[in-house]
């Protein structure tokens, strides 16, 4: 049986099974699926980020590589995929729902306490223990026997209370070994973007621009760190002159809006392109939902990159809500995909319950 793989998550997305591969444990859309190779551990637990790290850290993994390793993608985005859906759970919550979230919340944290301190002491223990072994081999002058890794426990390494911080010592190794994946930089912006660090996430949006300044989803990153900025009245004068300088000479004087209308003219026929650019349209004005809603899921036969990929990527967006509440539209969207892609499961329409099987009693 599989072991819930909630190291890194907080949330139920993925399962491991004992060979160690990840797979997703929920019917709806996340990430893409990863395999972690290799077992898991003595004692089935799941893999460690110090683990998930060594067996991906060298450099012709990642430097060499045509794409940065995508178990280093995968945990690096995991923690804050997380983190937003559970403010978003959060913020659909009632007062009263949202007062007992918060009773259990503090209860969980009193009982994580007790548990450190007796972890505390019973490493102690064990350190007492080893010194006096220790003492006692040299004194008999034998070898003592190499001390036992520490034990892994799955509970403990379910909770991670700092996801940010969890993606960020993901990306440090992606940044020094994959500095010419675009992969890279596209994750650095995401996480700055949720530090609320303008001037890092402009690092990543210009590395990125030097290795690709036509990524449709590096256009989305501009458009949303330049109406970001904007928007801030609040930042430091010295930071406000970086960005007006740097921003200047990036963007070429455009607004954010300048900027979106004229990459959807540019690339009216690419459908990745075209996503990004209807994301872009909703963000910057959400009255301009049912256009970008029917540029988006007309999947017409003009268009091209229309892959299953791509369609997986725009159903996530609907699905998620990048543009607003669409219902109807997704399920439209979800059809027509499923016309064209018969075979994948992700766009299957859902079964009604008549249609089950019931098993034999």
């Amino acid at each position: 049986m599989a072991t819930p793989f909630a190291a890194l998550l907080n949330c139920e997305l993925f399962d491991v099974s004992p060979s160690g591969r990840v797979r997703r444990a929920s019917s709806g859309l996340g990430l893409e699926d990863a395999v972690v190779s290799g077992p898991v551990g003595k004692r089935n637990a799941p893999p460690t980020r110090r683990r998930t790290m060594a067996r991906t850290k060298s450099e012709s993994v990642v430097r060499l590589g045509p794409t940065t390793d995508p178990r280093l993608r995968q945990a690096d985005a995991v923690p804050w995929h997380c983190r937003d859906r559970m403010h978003r759970v959060i913020a659909n919550m009632a007062p009263g729902e949202l007062k007992k979230l918060k009773s259990k919340q503090r209860k969980a944290r009193r009982r994580a306490e007790q548990e450190k301190e007796k972890q505390t002491l019973a490493q102690e223990k064990q350190k007492s223990r080893q010194a006096q072994q220790a003492q006692q081999a040299q004194q008999d002058g034998g070898e003592m026997d190499g001390v036992r890794d520490e034990e892994l426990l799955p509970d403990k390494l379910a909770r991670t209370e700092e996801p940010l911080e969890q993606a960020i010592q993901f990306l440090r190794p992606l940044q020094q070994l994959g500095a010419q994946q675009l992969e890279t930089h596209l994750l650095a912006f995401e996480i700055y973007l949720r530090k609320n660090r303008p001037l890092l996430m402009l690092q990543s949006i210009k590395r990125a621009f030097r290795l690709d300044p036509q990524c449709p989803r590096l256009h989305a990153h501009m458009c949303t760190f330049h109406s970001l900025v904007s928007k801030r009245k609040d930042l430091p004068g010295p930071i406000v002159t970086v960005l007006e300088k740097e921003m200047a000479e990036l963007y070429q004087s455009k607004d954010a809006q300048q900027l979106n209308e004229e990459f959807l003219a540019q690339h009216s026929r690419s459908f990745p392109h075209l996503l990004e650019g209807c994301r872009m349209m909703y963000f910057l004005d959400t009255s301009k939902q049912k256009q970008a809603l029917q540029m988006v899921t007309s999947l017409n036969n003009d268009l091209e990159g229309v892959t299953i990929e791509n369609c997986l990527r725009t159903l996530e967006c609907l699905t998620k809500g990048d543009m607003g509440s669409c219902e109807a539209e997704l399920a439209l969207f979800r059809a027509a995909c499923h016309e064209r892609f018969p075979l994948a499961i992700a766009f299957r329409p859902p079964q009604s319950s008549a249609n089950h099987v019931r098993p034999e009693e």
